[in-house]
C-alpha cells in the first residue's frame, strides 16, 4: 500500500469511492478505468457498480493484493488489473466511458509527465465519456502554476487573473449570486 494510504481506514476508502461514483455518475452500463489504482483500496468499492473495470498502476507490487480480493463487477465477472505507465497507456482510444485518477497525478516526476498522463486519460475515454482527476495540492508549487497560467493566458484574461487569485472563493460565489452570473463549469474536451 502507498505510504499515505496506510493511515486511512475502510470508511475513508468508501467515502472516496462514494465521491468518485457520485461525481462520475457511474452506472452498471459503464466501462471504467482507474489509473493509479494502488492495491484496489478504492477500486473495490467502485467495481460492483459497473459493467467492466480495469485498474492500472505503475508499480507492479501495488497490484499483488488484488488477486486475493473477492472482487466482481456488476455482471459477476472479475475486474482486470495491469501494470502500465499512465503516460503511455496500452489501451485503444475511446475504450472507456468513465476514467478516473485519484491521488496519482501529484506523484508524477514532472509537469510534462502530468500533462502527458492527462492527454492519455482523455484519449482512452469514449466520446461523451467523463474523466475525473483528483490529487493532493502542493501549495509550494502554487506560484509556479500561476506564472504558467499567466504566460499562457490571452491578453484580456491577464487583466482578470490577479482578481480571480486574490478574491476569496466565498466572496466570488456571493458576487455571482448577487449579479445572477453562472458559476464556472468543469472544462470539457
Amino acid at each position: 500500500r502507498s505510504t499515505g494510504c496506510a493511515a486511512l481506514n475502510e470508511a475513508d476508502f468508501e467515502s472516496a469511492a462514494a465521491f468518485i461514483r457520485s461525481s462520475l455518475n457511474v452506472s452498471e452500463s459503464d466501462t471504467v478505468l482507474d489509473v493509479g489504482c494502488d492495491s484496489a483500496m478504492i477500486t473495490r468499492h467502485i467495481a460492483p457498480r459497473v459493467r467492466r473495470l480495469l485498474g492500472i498502476d505503475f508499480i507492479h507490487e501495488m497490484l499483488r493484493d488484488t488477486s486475493r480480493l473477492p472482487l466482481t463487477v456488476a455482471g459477476g465477472d472479475s475486474p482486470w488489473f495491469a501494470t502500465a505507465d499512465a503516460c503511455r497507456l496500452p489501451i485503444r482510444s475511446g475504450a472507456f466511458t468513465k476514467v478516473y485518477a485519484s491521488a496519482m497525478l501529484h506523484t508524477l516526476p514532472t509537469r510534462a509527465h502530468g500533462l502527458q498522463a492527462i492527454d492519455e486519460l482523455i484519449r482512452v475515454t469514449a466520446p461523451g465519456g467523463v474523466v475525473m482527476l483528483s490529487s493532493v495540492p502542493d501549495t509550494a508549487k502554487r506560484l509556479a502554476s500561476r506564472l504558467d497560467i499567466w504566460r499562457r493566458a490571452r491578453a484580456t484574461d491577464k487583466l482578470t487573473l490577479p482578481i480571480r487569485w486574490l478574491i476569496p472563493g466565498r466572496v466570488k460565489t456571493f458576487a455571482r449570486r448577487l449579479l445572477h452570473r453562472p458559476a464556472t463549469g468543469l472544462p470539457e474536451f
